[in-house]
């Protein structure tokens, strides 16, 4: 493997690593482009860069410019499929945002071959106040070209032994006793000796003397992956006697499951659990009791590893990359008040990987949702970099330390940044409320952003994918679970009790987000519906199709539907998994006849007026 030196800003030529077109850009020596023959959608003006695409292609393959490697790197196909002559790039450099302060004036660079600039590459930079304030966002001097490095290993350990040793609400989260919780299998990966079998380890001799000493905290961790369609070893009846006597070699194991237990070893954890070697997938007894733990086996585990860019158990968990592309540099502009511009140093920073990850291969699978909000740590793997993410921190191998990037809630102190913000900020006020008085405005606040935080998910998990549809509720009781006792509330068919009436006003989201491709036969009214009930009509969780909330919608956020209609009566049966036998809902209201409705209109909304209330239709009816 190789290590790239990283373009850190000089103090004699601080942007001697761009290449002279790009050393343009900061210094304000614009030339603007053709006019006759080249105009912009976007009506800012372009200057020129490089005098064809082929010369850039070149600047990235030579000197390795650091602007034009993103370019490339990041930009659309058309940056690829062009010919290499006669195509002439172009930028344009605008202010992005002015606060009072001048650190708050930072600066986009778009570029893109001339007359495409529809297909322009963005790039965001952020000015700060001074050179040392650059380097405290810039990575450590050397990344190497695979994710399985010393380096990206040392990181992740970095990360977990400071999380076990500084961060208060992780550890409380995590922490174990002698009568704590462990989950009925593990596998004994044996930390010391890489050639020993993997062994599966009932939990009964978990806590014996023979193994790890339980009443000082037994440290395991978890493995989210995604089955796909290769070929999984699996827990069965028939094998588990041998899998707890002989084991497992571990060369005769996924790709990702040795990738795992490579990390988990470097990490000095000796045990890992795994579903699919974890639970008995031939019995029916066995899957319905360990699914109503998963949730509660991922919130105790030391830490999560996640093979987020593998969309089946032959990907792993490692990846080449080029360490540029993940690379954070800083530039020094002497623009001189060009355009709005202020000179001083602007620095860009890679956390697009952060952003991100909820569109990777694995968190696209619905049973992932869960391990990602109830894991208080977890390693992402994805095919650039490894991330971190736990309850106090964010980071990834580019940039360690991205707490200056966080937006904090300042009465929890919860990370707001990353997947899911509203959900994890008013989890972390409930678990810090959870043996205070419930009548506070602090946990009042709490729950309301808590359904707010319920809504986004669902518009997320709705649109995952699940191999048993009967799964749907199953794949988040854990979740459910650990809101109704930080809460009080409970949760009915995947809509809570206390946001009754306002939260049955969910709808379809008939159009593909990415296509716009109707997701459903409009014109002859067909919906994709459960084959086997899991769910009553007026849940979510009875179709097949993605959803969305009043909340998410953006309509319907006050409580004043409360007044037009009560809940008489709401009642779900459910199995300890989850899975509902049986449920029940009652509503007393106003009623209205609605004349016409037509299915495929989805631009027709029929108002009604009855007393002081207005009955909103769109987009078609659901029955019951």
């Amino acid at each position: 493997m190789t290590a790239v030196e990283h373009p850190y800003p000089g103090s004699k030529e601080p942007n001697s690593s761009f290449c002279e077109p790009c050393q343009r850009v900061f210094n304000g020596d614009w030339t603007p482009a053709d006019a006759e023959e080249h105009s912009t959608n976007s009506g800012l003006s372009s200057y020129q860069h490089h005098v064809s695409v082929s010369a850039l292609r070149a600047c990235v393959r030579d000197y390795r410019c650091p602007l034009c490697f993103l370019a490339v790197s990041q930009g659309s196909k058309s940056w690829h499929d062009l010919p290499e002559d006669d195509w002439p790039v172009v930028f344009y450099a605008v202010v992005t945002h002015a606060a009072a302060e001048d650190s708050g004036i930072n600066m986009g660079i778009r570029l893109c071959p001339m007359n495409l600039d529809t297909d322009a590459t963005y790039i965001a930079l952020r000015r700060v106040d001074s050179f040392s304030a650059a380097q405290k966002f810039l990575c450590p001097p050397k990344l190497e070209s695979n994710t399985s490095s010393p380096a990206s290993i040392a990181f992740a350990k970095s990360k977990l032994d400071t999380c076990l040793a500084k961060h208060d609400r992780c550890v409380q989260v995590t922490e174990t006793s002698s009568t704590g919780f462990l989950p009925t299998r593990l596998l004994d990966i044996r930390c010391t000796d890489s050639d020993q079998p993997v062994r599966l380890v009932e939990k009964s001799r978990l806590r014996s003397p023979a193994f790890a000493s339980f009443g000082t905290g037994l440290q395991y961790a978890t493995l989210s992956h995604c089955w796909g369609g290769a070929q999984v070893v699996r827990l069965m009846i028939h094998n588990k006697s041998a899998l707890e006597t002989s084991g497992l070699q571990i060369d005769s194991l996924p790709k990702t499951f040795r990738h795992a237990i490579s990390v988990a070893r470097s990490l000095d954890i000796r045990y890992l659990w795994i579903d699919s070697l974890c639970i008995v997938q031939d019995s029916v007894a066995d899957w319905e009791r360990e699914s109503s733990l998963m949730g509660t086996v991922y919130t105790h585990g030391t830490v999560n590893i996640a093979a987020t860019s593998s969309s089946d158990s032959a990907g792993g968990l490692f990846y080449d990359r080029d360490p540029l592309s993940i690379a954070p540099f800083a530039a020094h502009s002497s623009i001189g008040g060009h355009k709005g511009f202020l000179n001083g140093w602007y620095v860009y920073e890679n956390i697009s990987r952060v952003r991100d990850i909820g569109q990777e291969p694995l968190n696209r699978r619905a049973w992932v949702l869960q391990e990602r909000l109830l894991s208080p740590r977890t390693l992402h793997f994805t095919s650039t970099e490894v991330v971190w993410q736990c309850l106090e921190d964010m980071g990834c191998e580019a940039m360690p330390d991205q707490r200056h990037l966080e937006t904090t809630d300042y009465e929890s102190g919860a990370v707001q940044r990353g997947d899911y913000p509203a959900m994890k900020s008013a989890m972390a006020v409930l678990r810090d409320q959870q043996y205070g008085s419930r009548a506070s405005a602090v946990f009042e606040s709490a729950r309301v952003t808590m359904y707010k935080g319920w809504d986004q998910m669902i518009r997320h998990y709705s649109d995952c994918g699940l191999t048993m549809q009967s799964d749907k509720l199953v794949a988040i009781s854990g979740m459910v679970g650990l809101l109704e006792t930080l809460t009080g509330d409970e949760c009915l068919a995947g809509l809570w009790r206390g946001n009754m009436p306002g939260c049955l006003l969910w709808t379809v989201r008939w159009q593909d987000d990415d296509t716009g491709a109707n997701r459903v036969d409009l014109v002859n009214n067909k919906c994709p519906k459960q084959v086997e009930w899991r769910a009553p009509s007026w849940s979510w969780a009875s179709l097949n199709l993605p959803v969305e909330s009043p909340q998410t919608l953006g309509v319907y956020t006050d409580r004043r539907t409360a007044e037009q209609a009560t809940v008489i009566e709401a009642t779900v049966q459910r199995k300890p998994n989850g899975s509902l036998k049986d449920a029940k809902l009652v509503l007393r209201g106003p009623l209205v006849q609605i004349d016409s409705v037509q299915a495929g209109s989805l631009e027709t909304r029929t108002d009604h007026d009855v007393g002081t209330c207005t009955l909103s239709v769109a987009g078609g009816l659901r029955t019951t």
